[in-house]
């Protein structure tokens, strides 16, 4: 046996142990995996065969010229499959091979239907590889001028997969990235060293190597699928909605929401809960088409994806609903699922990744035994398309608005202060307010960007409109604990200050008492840095959420507003008056400024004035208005105005 023997050989115990050890790590059987199946099938053939001669001519066969044509013609036209088979497999974890149309797959094959024709001719042309017998009897192996065609179609067929890799990039894991090119940057050195030492068949082991790492890298990422169901996760879910996104397809959406599945949790055991879990997932399977993908979102959602435009999706809610109205039976117990069905069309009514995000976490404000969503009763999840395109068309057309309502400051009798309200402005969709685009800002990922752009106008205001010269100390600017965490938050709005000259006491930065950071320690650190940056924070809406006044008065915020929704109630209600004139009692006793916000009428101004409250927000004193109006208020503003009401 030569030492090309030896690498041919090594090349197939190495594919034969990885087939032998994906089955015990009992993945689903996905088109993927088939694929990389047949990959090492090829090249465990293509490697085997290559030392077949050497074994027959050990076992003293004659006529070894034809056995020899025979092992060369069956190694080339399995591992000229290598090439095409590996690009599919790319472009299948890319998404670039999803609904592709039988057009494409004829044009994609035809180079490789032609290489293999040349293959299949050349023990009669020797295009591509001849034998020689020398006057000593020795056969001596040539290759063609045709073998330059199988490496030009096989770098095409690799460079096919890599744009596609290339376009989902930032998509795709990172080792998913980065061990598809190292796959192909191991083959390409055993393909230069073959070139390069002709006498040592080394490309094939160089191969197997790659393919073995590769699986080992990336076809066993159990992080895609849920350890319970082994179907797909919400990472997996969330990755291929947004290859799909990237390359536009079409296709179905039954979103399977369980209210109570978790309360059941409780009363039965894991293993028990565990077979439910599985119970679902094999009628799923079977309700399912075939070529449909189904994933286990989270703790309570299944999702069933079938490709496609025209499909039978409605068939399969019905057999959904139809299956989720029986009732279940596990551990002993009856179980009565309460659940949301929906189906939805991409990109027809599912318009962007986060809206099916948005669809699969659904739970309706009235919990009945079965809610399903179609049609019309999605338009709530188009709206939230249309304001999340007009929140991006306002940041790059720098077309949202800033109102600034003015704040009074008791003790001065002045309007010392004001806060900048974004509004967006949309040709399409006219008016849009807060309460309804932020929340849509923060579920996409732009609040941030919107948060700079924000901060930036309000930035241009104070200097345009020379704000700092007259009664103005400061402009409040809401802040979502978005913006907050993200990278690099102070040393951003400390730039735009710079940028703009203004001076960072100009500005007083507000972020919602709800917030979930507050008391952490992460947060109060962020607090000093926005400190020792020079500029203030305030709490708003306080009231609103159970509050902790002792980490309230540790934070030392600049104002303390409260939330107007309670000082409206504690018209009707005495208890909520008490409350609201005890709390701003409270903090006025330690030295905190209070703001009042929605002073509608005299009758709030004196509750709250008399409380102690010493800022005064509300229409009572104006509504929010332009930044050149604003200036011209705040500078022509005298008490009269107040007690004149």
């Amino acid at each position: 046996m030569s030492i090309s023997d030896g690498l041919y050989l090594s090349a197939a115990i190495i594919c034969l142990a990885m087939l032998a050890y994906r089955p015990f790590k009992k993945y689903k059987i996905t088109t993927e995996r088939r694929i990389v199946t047949l990959i090492l099938l090829d090249l465990f053939i293509a490697s085997i065969v290559s030392v077949l001669s050497s074994f027959f001519e050990y076992l003293g066969f004659s006529n070894m010229l034809l056995i020899k044509n025979i092992e060369v013609l069956i190694y080339f036209i399995f591992h000229t499959l290598l090439a095409p088979m590996f690009s599919i497999y790319i472009m299948m974890i890319s998404g670039s091979a999803k609904n592709r149309t039988n057009k494409f797959y004829l044009l994609f094959f035809l180079p490789l239907i032609i290489a293999e024709i040349l293959v299949l001719i050349t023990p009669f042309t020797g295009i591509v590889y001849h034998h020689e017998v020398l006057d000593t009897g020795e056969i001596v192996y040539n290759r063609g001028y045709g073998i330059i065609y199988l490496y030009v179609i096989a770098v095409i067929y690799f460079v096919i997969g890599i744009m596609g890799l290339f376009k989902t990039r930032k998509i795709i894991t990172l080792n998913i990235f980065s061990g598809v090119l190292t796959f192909l940057a191991i083959v390409v050195v055993g393909i230069v060293l073959q070139a390069l030492i002709k006498e040592f068949e080394i490309e094939s082991l160089m191969e197997a190597i790659a393919l073995a790492g590769f699986i080992m890298i990336i076809d066993s990422n159990d992080g895609y699928y849920d350890a319970v169901t082994r179907i797909p996760n919400r990472e997996a879910y969330k990755r291929n909605i947004n290859l799909y996104h990237r390359y536009g397809y079409h296709y179905s959406v039954i979103n399977i929401r369980i209210l109570n599945l978790t309360y059941y949790n409780q009363f039965i055991l894991n293993e028990d809960y565990n077979e439910l879990l599985n119970r679902i997932t094999k009628k799923l399977k079977n309700i399912a088409p075939a070529s449909a993908e189904i994933y286990k979102y989270d703790r309570s959602t299944f999702i069933i994806l079938i490709p496609g435009r025209d499909n039978n999706d409605k068939e399969v809610l019905n057999k959904v609903i139809e299956f989720f109205n029986l009732t279940f039976y596990a551990a002993g117990i009856n179980i009565d699922f309460q659940t949301v069905i929906s189906l939805a069309h991409v990109p027809k009514e599912l318009r962007f990744p986060e809206i099916h995000y948005r669809l699969a976490e659904y739970e309706p404000s009235k919990t009945q035994q079965m809610t399903v969503l179609k049609g019309k009763d999605l338009d709530f999840l188009r709206r939230n398309a249309w304001i999340q395109e007009a929140i991006q068309r306002s940041i790059k057309n720098n077309s949202f608005l800033i109102l600034y309502q003015p704040i009074w400051d008791k003790d001065t009798r002045r309007i010392t202060s004001c806060e900048a309200l974004c509004r967006i402005k949309d040709a399409e969709l006219g008016i849009i307010e807060p309460n309804e685009f932020i929340k849509i800002a923060e579920e996409s990922g732009i609040i941030v960007e919107l948060g700079d752009a924000i901060f930036e106008r309000v930035c241009q205001d104070i200097v345009n409109y020379r704000l700092d010269k007259i009664s103005v100390r400061n402009v409040e600017i809401n802040l979502s604990t978005y913006q907050l965490v993200s990278v690099d938050f102070v040393n951003k709005i400390k730039a735009i200050a710079e940028k703009y000259r203004v001076m960072p006491s100009m500005i007083n930065l507000e972020i919602s008492e709800t917030s979930n950071a507050l008391s952490t320690k992460s947060f109060q650190n962020l607090i000093k840095a926005i400190g020792d940056a020079g500029f203030s924070l305030s709490l708003d809406d306080y009231g609103t959420s159970a509050s902790n006044i002792a980490s309230v008065v540790a934070t030392k915020y600049k104002n303390i507003k409260i939330d107007s929704s309670i000082l409206w109630q504690s018209n009707a209600d005495k208890n909520i008056k008490l409350l609201l004139e005890t709390t701003i009692k409270t903090f006025r006793s330690i030295g905190c400024n209070v703001v009042q916000e929605g002073v509608e009428t005299m009758e709030q101004y004196k509750l709250v004035t008399e409380a102690g409250a010493n800022l005064i927000q509300g229409y009572l004193i104006s509504k929010p208005i332009p930044i050149a109006d604003f200036a011209r208020f705040a500078q022509s503003y005298v008490e009269v105005k107040i007690s004149g009401k």
